[in-house]
């Protein structure tokens, strides 16, 4: 992964989580400087809030936003950005970093993302659900093009029931379909996806999947010559033979631009 801040900041940022533990830790990257911030959250365990003047006040040299994950490993949702942090990154249209600690308060690893930042190598990412998953690489194809469609922030496993007791209303997702649906209709200046024949493939046309759900939760690039590019769940980005997966596809789309 592309490293987009000097080691001495992050270094920084990860003795400050570490310091914090079990709290979230909260700061800014302020130009090439890590500051530590005081987390005014109710709840610093489980969330981070950083008061609004202190963001007004650096407003126009932040860099980054950056907080940190103290997670349980066996846990689905470790190591990965809330639904909360990515509708946060989104409003405030600044690049966001997570310091993932284990439940020990020991270092895992730190990831960085939002449009603000250069685009990442298709090919090779590590997985992090709603920062580097199948949808932001579909959506960085694009990007890659001068196209740019909209982030819909999701939670982990949104294609799943959750089977904790205390989410048993928990209804999977069609989340896939959906945003592509939402460009469609409330985004028409962007263009369009129009559904096509799996016999009309095209490079450049994507594929939507059901991978062992009850919806639609995958999706890939179609890049010629029988591959496609996709980023499976947990697993590097990679290109691989679309026939390999052809049992998974159901839905065939194709982008067109605004003329």
């Amino acid at each position: 992964m592309e490293e987009y801040f000097e080691a001495d900041i992050k270094k920084d940022a990860i003795s400050h989580a570490r310091e914090k533990y079990p709290e979230e830790c909260c700061g800014l990257i302020v130009n090439d400087k890590y500051i530590a911030l005081e987390n005014i959250a109710t709840d610093n365990i489980n969330s981070f809030k950083i008061d609004s003047s202190v963001l007004i006040h650096y407003e126009d040299d932040i860099k980054a936003v950056v907080h940190s994950h103290c997670d349980d490993d066996n846990l689905p949702e470790a190591g990965h950005a809330s639904k909360k942090d990515m509708v946060q990154q989104v409003a405030l249209g600044i690049p966001f970093g997570i310091i993932h600690l284990n439940k020990y308060g020991n270092y895992v690893k730190d990831f960085w993302w939002g449009d603000q930042l250069p685009v990442q190598d298709l090919v090779g990412r590590p997985f992090v659900h709603g920062v580097y998953d199948c949808y932001s690489l579909l959506r960085d194809y694009l990007r890659n093009k001068g196209v740019v469609i909209p982030i819909y922030p999701r939670d982990n496993y949104f294609w799943e029931t959750y089977k904790h007791e205390d989410d048993a209303t928990h209804k999977p997702e069609n989340m896939v379909l959906e945003n592509i649906n939402d460009v469609n209709i409330n985004h028409p200046e962007l263009g369009k996806f129009i559904e096509i024949n799996a016999e009309d493939l095209q490079e450049g046309d994507f594929i939507a999947a059901q991978m062992r759900s009850k919806v639609v939760n995958h999706c890939a690039v179609y890049i010629g010559n029988g591959l496609v590019l996709h980023h499976l769940y947990n697993k590097l980005s990679r290109r691989e033979p679309k026939n390999r997966w052809a049992k998974y596809w159901t839905n065939y789309f194709r982008y067109m631009e605004v003329v």
